[in-house]
């Protein structure tokens, strides 16, 4: 069961941003991330973390997509979308 799941987001270049994902089970879960329906690779900018979430440490236009975290263990396993949308500048502009 997930006690955090990521959500749609839409960030600005540059920006310092952690993607939850959180889940319960026993045994504990492990996680794994998709980017766009690829296995998610990891950089120095994008690292997972050990509690489940994603951490960026510069989103970039690049980053936007469909991000997947799949939480598993012995008895199944669970998955949660969420859509990442990442846009230039510094703030939101007026309607």
């Amino acid at each position: 069961m997930f006690t955090q799941k990521p959500t749609n987001v839409t960030l600005f270049t540059g920006i310092v941003y952690t993607m939850p994902c959180e889940a319960t089970g026993v045994p504990d879960p492990t996680y794994t991330w998709t980017f766009n329906a690829a296995p998610l690779q990891e950089s120095p900018v994008i690292l997972k973390l050990l509690s489940g979430g994603l951490f960026f440490a510069d989103v970039r236009i690049s980053d936007s997509g469909r991000y997947t975290c799949n939480a598993q263990n012995l008895h199944g396993s669970k998955s949660a979308d969420a859509y990442l949308k990442v846009v230039k500048g510094k703030s939101l502009p007026s309607l």
